[in-house]
């Protein structure tokens, strides 16, 4: 599999809680050449596995299958992961035009799941996961290493004319918390009850709060939707971090509110509920306020932002 497609399995895996499992009977029960021979199909590595496999065989090439009704464990039987595969095909073909796919080189948001290494012990942690340089190599990346990048020890290769500590902040705030895809923020969220054109100038990364004339409408820019709109999620909701900061989740929990898809290609957020909450949230006190929205982690039916005044 090529890099991207490497990414998002481990994303993938990562979603359905799947990637120990899957490691685990790799290594439990490999593919023999024969019944009778010791000597297996695929590498030691998985690393080297996933190099070499495709994303039509990475799942059900992996490891040897037992059939339903023989196994001690569902998990191990071939209906189960023929039916987690059926849906890895599904993820990849949603995935396959992604706005962020040619970025892939930076190892940045989406990508910096590739700094961890399956065959490293404690391959989650942080202070495990590779450089640029070293996941290049791993990888057999024939590229120049890009001029800003992560190495090994937290040492970072800043732009001219900013600092060290900035540059450090910026990626452990963008890169690395995005690349476990299961490290969502904990937000307080607010449970609502569901009984209850200015979108023009929209770009990316920016929402509107429009309560004029009684409109009560949060508007997400045509950009930003395409992407949301490839979940199939059908609700908002908003809370805050501990931290304090703001967040939306566009999610299928239906304790949010319900998300609408108009003729224009752009999510609204028809609520007054949903609009006074975020107005309190982040001491709005315009009819009008544009806000900034940046992905702070994504999930197989959920993407999650945090929002900011501009």
């Amino acid at each position: 599999m090529t890099p991207i497609e490497i990414a998002y399995f481990k994303h993938f895996m990562y979603d359905k809680g799947l990637e120990k499992s899957f490691q685990y009977y790799y290594r439990k029960n490999p593919v023999k050449v024969n019944q009778r021979s010791n000597v297996n199909v695929n590498p030691e590595s998985i690393e080297q596995y996933l190099l070499q496999t495709s994303v039509e065989d990475v799942i059900m090439k992996a490891f040897t299958f037992y059939l339903s009704g023989t196994a001690l464990r569902e998990t191990c039987t071939f209906d189960y992961w023929k039916n987690i595969d059926d849906q890895w095909q599904k993820y990849m073909r949603s995935m396959a035009d992604n706005f962020s796919n040619d970025s892939w080189p930076q190892l940045r948001r989406t990508f910096a799941i590739l700094r961890q290494n399956w065959d490293v012990p404690g391959y989650w942690r942080k202070e495990n996961f590779e450089s640029t340089e070293e996941v290049y190599k791993r990888m057999n990346i024939n590229l120049p290493l890009p001029e800003n990048c992560w190495e090994h020890g937290w040492n970072v290769k800043a732009p001219k004319e900013e600092k060290v500590e900035t540059a450090i902040t910026e990626i452990m705030d963008a890169d690395f918390e995005e690349s476990h895809a299961s490290d969502v923020p904990e937000i307080e969220f607010v449970e609502f009850d569901n009984n209850h054109r200015v979108v023009n100038s929209l770009t990316r990364g920016i929402m509107s709060v429009n309560t004029r004339n009684h409109s009560w409408r949060v508007t997400i820019n045509r950009t930003d939707t395409k992407e949301i709109k490839k979940k199939q999620v059908k609700y908002a909701m908003v809370g805050n971090t501990k931290s304090g900061e703001t967040m939306i989740m566009l999610c299928n929990n239906s304790k949010g509110i319900p998300l609408t898809y108009n003729s224009d290609d752009y999510y609204n957020i028809n609520s007054r509920q949903f609009c006074d909450h975020l107005r309190r949230l982040l001491s709005i006190s315009d009819d009008l306020a544009y806000l900034r929205i940046e992905k702070v982690s994504e999930k197989m039916d959920s993407i999650t932002y945090k929002v900011t005044r501009q």
